[in-house]
């Protein structure tokens, strides 16, 4: 079923101000208020005046209305919705989200092991030079962890 245009349904022009869409608002709510009206579709008649107002009654509401009809307001909802939930939005079920957390974590893992390959190859090279550049670097490691070892051992089996 097509939509009534919000100006028609309320009987104001386009160019009717706030107080004007008010005016007509309370006007037609009073005529076809459910405990006033005997009319036998007056019910479905307060929804459209109340979607009419609740449209053109809201600055940006009237702005999307007048700009795109109908559509508008599922435009700025959209809207809405993309600047409240972000690329959140988008998921529908349990799957999506797994998927999306599991898809992120699997990226960022590679991204860490590309650095972390990088980072490993660089310490190994800088290692590697300082072997090189002292000899004795290694003799003194090796006492060292062997008086390690000794403290431990020392510390358990006396």
């Amino acid at each position: 079923m097509a939509k009534k245009d919000y100006y028609l349904v309320l009987g104001v022009p386009k160019t009717a101000t706030a107080d004007e869409i008010k005016r007509a608002y309370r006007k037609l709510a009073r005529k076809y208020h459910p405990d006033v009206s005997t009319e036998p579709d007056a019910e479905a008649k307060i929804k459209e005046v109340n979607e009419a107002y609740d449209v053109l009654s809201n600055p940006e509401k009237k702005q999307a209305y007048d700009q795109y009809g109908h559509a508008g307001e599922q435009m700025r909802q959209q809207q809405h919705q993309q600047q409240a939930y972000g690329a959140y939005g988008q998921f529908t079920s349990m799957d999506d989200i797994f998927e999306a957390f599991f898809r992120a974590s699997g990226a960022q893992q590679q991204q860490q092991r590309q650095g972390q390959g990088q980072n490993y190859q660089q310490r190994q090279q800088y290692q590697y030079q300082q072997r090189r550049s002292n000899p004795f670097s290694f003799i003194i490691q090796i006492f060292i962890w062997s008086f390690i070892l000794r403290l431990i051992f020392s510390f358990f089996f006396i």
